[in-house]
């Protein structure tokens, strides 16, 4: 499964958790990236 996918699908998974906040499309951009440096680190270790 590449990043992307998990990142979109943690997505989903907070979206769903927080039914009373919109997430802005920049703002799960920045998401998506935090998300994807997280699981390289946590691969590199």
């Amino acid at each position: 499964m590449s990043c992307s996918t998990l990142a979109a699908r943690d997505e989903r998974v907070a979206n769903r958790e927080i039914p009373g906040r919109a997430v802005r499309p920049g703002e799960a951009a920045v998401g998506a990236v935090l998300l994807g440096i997280v699981a390289l680190m946590i691969a590199l270790m």
